[in-house]
C-alpha cells in the first residue's frame, strides 16, 4: 500500500540527488565568462598599443557579444571539460615601436599552459612584473619568439617556476652573457634563471650573444634541461667548457653557427643521454674525442665546417653517420669520408695547421697540388676546371655530380658535362653544376676563366661569402647562386655586363645600395628572394634602365616603395617591412606590369583606382597590409587580371559591380576583411571563378540565398571561421575539389549529396554543430585525400563504405558522438591514392600562399600531437607554397621530422582519428593493411578485447589507445615499429608479461602504459624505457621498475607522459572546477531543501503519483550515489 509520508522521504532524498548532480553539470557549453571578460580586455591593450592601421583588424574574432564562446575564438584554446583557456598566442602584427607587454592582463587565465607572444619590445612593469609570471602556477610553455626583449628580461622569467619549454629565440640579448657569482646552468644562461628547475627545453638561438661561454656549471642542475638546448646563431666565442659534460640528462645539445674555437672536450663522454649534438659551423680544431663512440644514444652528430683533423673515430652508433656530418673538414680522414690517413692529411690536435682558420687551411692543404692559373686559351681553361674539380671533390668526397667526369684523358674540355664552349670550341664561356651535390665555400679563382659568362651554381649546399674573385668576372652576363646557404654581403660591384642575377634563398644580408647600382647598366632580371637583405628599395632601380624581372619577397627591406615599378614585368616585394601609401602617380605612363605583388607588409591609405592603367595585369596580390577604403571599381577593366587577392585588409565590404566584367578571373581572395553580416549576394554571379577565399570574415547566418556552392566552376571554396550557421545547401557544385566549412556553425545533417562529387580532395566541415550520421554516400569520394568532421555531434557507425574511399590518407572524426566500432572494410581506405596524386602533378594549380592554403594545412596537422610539431613550425607564408604542392602531389608527407632525427619523412604519411567518441568492438587483425598510416589514434573511445599482433606492421610514428577496454597481452610486435615516437596505452586492461621488445623502439620520445593494473613484470633498467619517469608506469603494481626510479629527482613525469597525458591531465585535474562545484553546491542544497518540505507538507493528486514512483526508484537512488562518490573519488 502506498505510504504518503515513506514517499515524500524518498522523494525528497532522489530530487536532492538529482538536483545536486544537475547543479555539477556548469559551463560545458561555453567559456569561463571571467576569462571571456579577459581576453577582450586584452583585445583592447593590443589595439591601444597597435599602429593605426592595424587597430581595426586585431584579433577580429574576440568580440564582447556575450553569446560568443571564446574558447572558439582564434589564436585560444580551452580545455574541453572545464571550458578554462589553456593556450593564447597574440602580438602577430604591427604593434607601434617601444610597444611593452603589460603581463597583468593574464592574471585571470589560472589554468592557462602555454602563451606565444611576440612583437614587444619589453615588459609594461620594470619592478613588480615578475609576480605576474608567478601567478600562473600552470604554465608549462613561454614562447618570446621574435620580439626585441632584452637580457633584463631574465629576472621576470626566473619567477615561472613551472616552465618546462621556454622559447627566446630571435631576440635582442647579445653583449657578454651576464654573470652574477655561480652561473645556474650550462652555456651562458645567467643566474636570475635559478628557480626554473622544471626546465627541459630552452632555446635562445638568433640572438646576439658573444664572448665565450661562461665554464661555471652547477652540479644540481646537471638533472634540468632534459630535452635540449639551442645556443645556435649566436656570437659566442672561445672554447667550450669542459663542464658541459656533468650535464647527464641532456637530450640535444646545439652550438652551431657561433665563433667557438678550440678542441671539443673528452668530457662529452659524460653526455651518456643526448641524442643530437650539434657543433657545426664554429672553429673548432684538434682530433674528435675518441669517447664520442661511447654515446650509445646519439643519433645525429654534426661537425661540420670546422677545422678539425685526424682520424674519424668509429665503433658504436659512430659507424652510423654519413659523411655530411664531417663535411668542410679537409683534414678529417676515414670512414666514411673515403679519404686514406696517411701523412700527408693526418695532422695531430695542436699542429699550426688544424688552429688555422677554415680557408687557410683549404690554401694550405692544396697548395702542392694546385696553383693559379691564368691565360687565354682552352688548355688554360682546363687547368682551371681541374683545379675547381679537385677542390670540389676535396669538400664532397662521397657524393659528387656531373664534374666527377670531367676528364681530359677521356673528353675534350667542351664535351664535359656542365660545360660550354664557344662556337669554334676555342675557349670556356659557361659553367652549369645545378644540383650537383656541392658543399663549402665558393671556388675562388672563377676569374681566370676570362670568357666566362654564364655560371650556374644553384641548388646545392654552398656556405661562405662571395669571394671577391667573382667580382672579376668582366664578362658574366648570368649568375645563378639560388638555393644554397651563402652569407655575408652582396660584393659583386665589378659584374657591370649582368643581365640575369639570381641569388635567392640564401642567407646573404646588408644594404644592396653600394653594390646594385654598379651593377646594372644591362640587369633584366634580379633575384634577391629570401635573404637577410635589408635598407631602402625607394630609390636603388632608378639607373636600370632594362629591368623587367625583380623579386625581393621574404627579406627585410624597409621604407617606402620604389616608383618605378611600373616600368617592370613583375614585381614582387613580399614580406618584407616596407611601408607607406601607394600613390596614384606611381601608376601614370605606360604600365607594363603582368604581376604586382605587395602582400606581407604595411602598406596603408586606399588602394589607387589607377591600377586600371596596367591592363596587361594577371596578378594583383595585396593580401596582408593595411589598406582601407573602397575596392577599387576600375580594376574591372582589367580584362587580363586572373589573380586578385586582397585578403588581411580592411577595404570596406561593398563588391564592386565591375569585378563581374572579369571573365579571365581564376582566384578572387577576400579574407579577413572583417566584412560581417549577411554573405553578399554578388558572391553568387562570379560563375568565372574556381578559387573562391572568403574564411575570417564574421559572416552571419545562411549560405542558401547567396547561390556559392552552387557557381559552375567553382573547384576550390574556403568559408571558415566565419559565423554562418543553419542547414549546409544540399545543392552544390559537382566541380569542387576543396569544400572548407570548418569553424562555422552550421546545424542539421550533413547532405548526401555531398558524395556525388567524383573530384573532391578535401571536405573539411571540422568545428560545426553537425549532426545525423556520416552519410554512406561518401564511399563515392575516391579521391578524397582529406576527411575532416571533427568536434561536431555526429551520431552512428562510421559507414563501411568509406573503405572504398581509396585515397583517403587522412581521416579526422574526433570528438562527436559516433559508435559502432572500426570494420575491416574501413581498413581498405587510402589503399591507392596514386590516381590522385597524379592528377594533381599534371594539373596547374593556382593556389598561392596568400590564398590562406597555410591556415588550412595547419589546421589539418595533428600539431597537438608530437612528433607533428615540427611540421606545423615549418609551414610559414614563405615555405607554404612548396609544402602544399609536396603535399598534393604525395611527396614526403607529413610527418615532418626536425632536423636530427633519424627518422626520414615517410613517402605517404596519414593519419586516422578517431577519438574521443564511443566506439567500441575490436580492432581487426587487416589493419595491418593501412602501410600508409603513421598516425592511429583511437584515444577516449570504449574499445575492447586483444590487440592485433598485426599492428607491429603498421609504419606509425603516433599510437595512442589512451582510455578503452583493450584486455589481453600487450603484442610483442609493437617493439617492430621502429620509427615510433609516441606510444600510449594508458587506462586500459592490459595484462600478462610486460613486453620488453618496446625497449627498443630507440626513437621514442612519449611512453605511458600507466593504469593497466594487471599487467607484470620487469621495466629494463637500461635502454630506451629507462628514459622514461616513474609517471609512465603508474597504478601498475604487478610491475617491477629499476630501483633508481625512486631515488630523488626522479619524481617528474617523463617529458613523454607529460605531453603526451595532458589531455588525461586537463580531464583529472580540471573536470571540476572546485570554486563553481562548492558554490553549486550550496545553491542546490538550498533549492533542494525547499522543494522537499513543499512537497512534504503539501498533498495533492501529482504529488502522491510522484511519491508512488520515487519509492519504486530505489535503483537509482543507488546509482546517483555511487556517481557522487564517483565524482569525489576523480577530483581526489
Amino acid at each position: 500500500m502506498f505510504n504518503p509520508t515513506k514517499g515524500k522521504v524518498y522523494m525528497g532524498q532522489n530530487l536532492i540527488w538529482v538536483m545536486i548532480l544537475l547543479g555539477q553539470i556548469h559551463g560545458c557549453e561555453s567559456c569561463i565568462q571571467k576569462e571571456r571578460l579577459a581576453l577582450f580586455e586584452l583585445k583592447k591593450y593590443m589595439i591601444s598599443i597597435a599602429t593605426e592601421e592595424e587597430s581595426n583588424s586585431v584579433l577580429p574574432t574576440w568580440t564582447n557579444d556575450t553569446k560568443s564562446d571564446c574558447c572558439r575564438w582564434e589564436e585560444v584554446k580551452c580545455n574541453r571539460s572545464s571550458r578554462r583557456v589553456t593556450e593564447i598566442a597574440f602580438g602577430y602584427m604591427n604593434l607601434k615601436e617601444s610597444s611593452l607587454l603589460n603581463l597583468s592582463l593574464l592574471h585571470p587565465f589560472e589554468e592557462v599552459r602555454s602563451l606565444e607572444i611576440a612583437g614587444f619590445s619589453g615588459l609594461f612593469d620594470d619592478v613588480e612584473g615578475y609576480k605576474s609570471l608567478r601567478r600562473l602556477r600552470n604554465l608549462e610553455i613561454l614562447d618570446f619568439t621574435s620580439n626585441n626583449f632584452n637580457n633584463s628580461i631574465f629576472p621576470f622569467l626566473n619567477a615561472a617556476t613551472s616552465l618546462t619549454k621556454l622559447f627566446l629565440l630571435a631576440n635582442n640579448m647579445d653583449g657578454h652573457v651576464p654573470i652574477k657569482g655561480v652561473i645556474l646552468i650550462f652555456v651562458g644562461l645567467p643566474s636570475e634563471l635559478r628557480d626554473l628547475t622544471n626546465l627541459e627545453v630552452l632555446d635562445m638561438s638568433w640572438n646576439g650573444f658573444n664572448d665565450s661561454i661562461p665554464i661555471q656549471v652547477e652540479c644540481y642542475y646537471t638533472t634540468i634541461l632534459q630535452l635540449g638546448k639551442d645556443l645556435s646563431q649566436n656570437e659566442f666565442s672561445g672554447e667550450i667548457p669542459a663542464e658541459l659534460g656533468s650535464l647527464l640528462k641532456l637530450h640535444a645539445l646545439n652550438l652551431s653557427r657561433n665563433y667557438l674555437s678550440g678542441e671539443i672536450p673528452r668530457s662529452f663522454s659524460g653526455l651518456k643521454n643526448v641524442e643530437s649534438l650539434d657543433l657545426s659551423f664554429n672553429r673548432l680544431h684538434g682530433e674528435i674525442p675518441a669517447q664520442v663512440t661511447e654515446l650509445s644514444n646519439l643519433g645525429v652528430f654534426e661537425v661540420s665546417y670546422n677545422n678539425l683533423s685526424g682520424v674519424i673515430p668509429q665503433g658504436g652508433h659512430s659507424s652510423t653517420f654519413d659523411a655530411t656530418s664531417y663535411l668542410g673538414n679537409p683534414l678529417l680522414c676515414g670512414k666514411p669520408t673515403n679519404k686514406s690517413c696517411n701523412i700527408n692529411n693526418v695532422q695531430g690536435p695542436g699542429k699550426a695547421t688544424s688552429a688555422l682558420p677554415l680557408s687557410e687551411s683549404f690554401v694550405w692543404q692544396h697548395s702542392s697540388k694546385a696553383t693559379a692559373v691564368t691565360g687565354d686559351s682552352l688548355d688554360s681553361d682546363s687547368q682551371v676546371l681541374l683545379n675547381f674539380k679537385s677542390y670540389l671533390e676535396s669538400w664532397n668526397p662521397t657524393e659528387r655530380g656531373k664534374y666527377n667526369e670531367w676528364d681530359t684523358e677521356k673528353q675534350e674540355v667542351c664535351q664535359w658535362p656542365g660545360i660550354t664552349c664557344t662556337p669554334e670550341g676555342s675557349r670556356v664561356t659557361g659553367i652549369s653544376l645545378r644540383g650537383s651535390t656541392i658543399s663549402g665555400p665558393i671556388f675562388g679563382n672563377f676569374s681566370a676563366l676570362t670568357q666566362l659568362t654564364f655560371l650556374d651554381l644553384s641548388s646545392n649546399t654552398i656556405g661562405g661569402s662571395i669571394p671577391d674573385d667573382l667580382s672579376r668576372c668582366h664578362r658574366l652576363k648570368h649568375l645563378n647562386l639560388s638555393h644554397n646557404i651563402i652569407g655575408g654581403e652582396l660584393s659583386l660591384s665589378g659584374l657591370s655586363n649582368l643581365e640575369v642575377l639570381d641569388l635567392s634563398v640564401n642567407k646573404i644580408s646588408g644594404d644592396v645600395h653600394s653594390t646594385f647600382p654598379l651593377i646594372c647598366n644591362s640587369l633584366v632580371v634580379a633575384n634577391l628572394s629570401t635573404n637577410n637583405f635589408s635598407g631602402r628599395i625607394d630609390d636603388i632601380f632608378n639607373e636600370c634602365r632594362y629591368l623587367k624581372y625583380v623579386d625581393l619577397r621574404y627579406n627585410g627591406f624597409s621604407g617606402g616603395i620604389w616608383a618605378g615599378f611600373r616600368r617592370l614585368v613583375k614585381f614582387s616585394v613580399s614580406g618584407n617591412r616596407l611601408s607607406g601609401n601607394i600613390s596614384a602617380f606611381m601608376f601614370r605612363g605606360k604600365c607594363n606590369l603582368q604581376v604586382l605583388d605587395l602582400s606581407g607588409n604595411g602598406f596603408v591609405g586606399e588602394f589607387p583606382g589607377q591600377v586600371s592603367n596596367c591592363q596587361n595585369l594577371n596578378v594583383l596580390d595585396l593580401w596582408g597590409n593595411n589598406f582601407r577604403g573602397n575596392i577599387p571599381a576600375e580594376l574591372g577593366s582589367i580584362s587580363s587580371l586572373r589573380g586578385l587577392h586582397l585578403g588581411n585588409n580592411m577595404f570596406y565590404r561593398d563588391i564592386p559591380e565591375t569585378l563581374l566584367n572579369l571573365s579571365n578571373l581564376v582566384f578572387l581572395g577576400l579574407s579577413r576583411n572583417n566584412f560581417g553580416g549577411d554573405v553578399q549576394e554578388i558572391f553568387g554571379r562570379f560563375t568565372q571563378v574556381k578559387y573562391l577565399v572568403l574564411y575570417g570574415n564574421s559572416y552571419v547566418g545562411g549560405i542558401y540565398s547567396s547561390n556559392i556552392l552552387t557557381l559552375p566552376n567553382l573547384s576550390r571554396l574556403d568559408l571558415s571561421y566565419n559565423n554562418f550557421s543553419g542547414r549546409l545547401p544540399s545543392e552544390i557544385s559537382q566541380n569542387l575539389t576543396f569544400l572548407i566549412l570548418a569553424y562555422n556553425n552550421f546545424s542539421g545533417d550533413i547532405p548526401r549529396k555531398y558524395g556525388n562529387m567524383p573530384g573532391l580532395q578535401a571536405l573539411d566541415l571540422s568545428f560545426n554543430r553537425l549532426t545525423g550520421s556520416i552519410p554512406a554516400s561518401f564511399g563515392k569520394l575516391t579521391s578524397l585525400l582529406w576527411l575532416m568532421l571533427a568536434n561536431n555531434s555526429l551520431s552512428g557507425e562510421i559507414p563501411r563504405e568509406i573503405g572504398n574511399c581509396s585515397s583517403l590518407l587522412w581521416l579526422n572524426v574526433a570528438n562527436n558522438q559516433l559508435s559502432g566500432g572500426l570494420y575491416p572494410e574501413l581498413t581498405n581506405m587510402g589503399s591507392n591514392p596514386t590516381p590522385t596524386f597524379e592528377v594533381n602533378r599534371q594539373s596547374e594549380d593556382y593556389i598561392v600562399a596568400g590564398s590562406g592554403e597555410c591556415l588550412v594545412m595547419k589546421r589539418w596537422i595533428p600539431a597537438e600531437f608530437p612528433p607533428f610539431i615540427f611540421g606545423l613550425e615549418s609551414l610559414t607564408k614563405r615555405s607554404c607554397r612548396s609544402l602544399w604542392d609536396h603535399v598534393r602531389e604525395g611527396k614526403c608527407i607529413f610527418p615532418v621530422c626536425p632536423p636530427g632525427s633519424t627518422v626520414g619523412p615517410l613517402d605517404v604519411s596519414g593519419y586516422l582519428q578517431l577519438s574521443g567518441n564511443k566506439m567500441s568492438g575490436e580492432v581487426p587483425a587487416n589493419i595491418s593493411q593501412m602501410k600508409k598510416l603513421s598516425m592511429l589514434h583511437l584515444g577516449f573511445n570504449e574499445f575492447e578485447g586483444k590487440l592485433p599482433i598485426e599492428i607491429g606492421q603498421l609504419p606509425l610514428v603516433f599510437l595512442n589507445l589512451t582510455r578503452n577496454k583493450f584486455s589481453g597481452q600487450i603484442p610483442q610486435q609493437i617493439g617492430n615499429i621502429y620509427n615510433l615516437q609516441n606510444l600510449d596505452l594508458s587506462y586500459n586492461n592490459f595484462s600478462g608479461n610486460f613486453p620488453t621488445s618496446l625497449n627498443d623502439l630507440n626513437e621514442m620520445s612519449k611512453f605511458n602504459i600507466s593504469y593497466n593494473p594487471f599487467i607484470h613484470g620487469v621495466i629494463p633498467s637500461r635502454g630506451q624505457l629507462a628514459t622514461f619517469g616513474k609517471d609512465s608506469f603508474l597504478g601498475n603494481p604487478l610491475l617491477q621498475l629499476p630501483s633508481f626510479f625512486n631515488q630523488p629527482g626522479n619524481n617528474n613525469s617523463s617529458s613523454g607522459e607529460r605531453d603526451n597525458g595532458r589531455e588525461e591531465e586537463e580531464d583529472d585535474e580540471s573536470a571540476i572546477d572546485m570554486l563553481a562545484f562548492c558554490w553549486s553546491t550550496v545553491s542546490f542544497y538550498v533549492v533542494a531543501l525547499i522543494g522537499t518540505l513543499v512537497l512534504i507538507y503539501f498533498d495533492c493528486p501529482w504529488c502522491r503519483c510522484f511519491h508512488s514512483i520515487f519509492e519504486k526508484q530505489v535503483v537509482l537512488k543507488s546509482f546517483l550515489i555511487s556517481c557522487w562518490i564517483f565524482l569525489i573519488k576523480e577530483k581526489a
